[in-house]
């Protein structure tokens, strides 16, 4: 699969999902798109080059679990790749926070940039 035929699976399974809460079906308790696919739209968002829309996914994935390390440190990258140093620093903070293991590479990437 290409990235583009990915981001149109994982949409049409994010719409599927939610046209089954909007049915009043119970996905979960929060009722939201599972934290998984939003991480994973993000990604093929990302690899794209559509940072806004991997920002916006991502952001999604820790809305619907705060406790999804992976999702902040894929955060970290878009802010990192968008310029906004501080708020990169910030989600690999976070990301630690919640268990996860930030590649060391790209700490140095931010430490250095905000050094500057």
């Amino acid at each position: 699969l290409t990235s583009q035929d990915r981001v149109r699976q994982l949409q049409d399974q994010r719409r599927q999902i939610q046209d089954y809460i909007s049915r009043g079906n119970n996905l979960s308790i929060a009722n939201s798109v599972p934290a998984f696919v939003s991480i994973a739209l993000g990604s093929a968002y990302f690899r794209t080059g559509q940072f806004a829309d991997a920002e916006r996914e991502y952001q999604a994935a820790i809305a619907a679990d705060p406790r999804k390390g992976e999702a902040y440190s894929n955060l970290a990258v878009v802010y990192l790749q968008t310029g906004r140093y501080k708020e990169a620093d910030e989600a690999v903070k976070s990301a630690e926070k919640a268990g996860y293991k930030v590649h060391p590479q790209l700490k140095q990437d931010i430490k250095a940039k905000l050094a500057r």
